[in-house]
């Protein structure tokens, strides 16, 4: 085992430990969340890239602005799924939850 090796069982246990704390439904419909925000954004990233104040050739420039443009819409899908999953985990009752 190397180092590499430790750091993703470290990653899987404290993912692990926060998917548990935080319920399976909420971590599963964050991410839902997080593929729906990355779909939508690479879907229209043509047309927002058209409203971007660069020129055509400056291609480091746009190459930036849909690097954010792309995280800005992931990280609105994860947060949208995990409001709507923490909302959904906290409506099931305390005695139908598993564990």
């Amino acid at each position: 085992m190397n180092l590499f090796d430790l750091v993703v069982v470290v990653m899987v246990i404290i993912a692990a430990a926060g998917g548990y704390r935080l319920g399976f439904l909420a971590r599963a419909l964050s991410w839902v969340g997080l593929a729906v925000g990355l779909f939508l954004t690479t879907r229209f990233l043509p047309q927002l890239l058209e409203l971007a104040p660069f020129p055509a050739d400056q291609a480091t420039g746009r190459l930036l602005i849909a690097v954010g443009i792309l995280l800005v819409g992931a990280f609105l899908g994860q947060g949208l799924g995990l409001l709507i999953g923490t909302k959904a985990h906290l409506a099931i009752p305390r005695a139908a939850r598993p564990l």
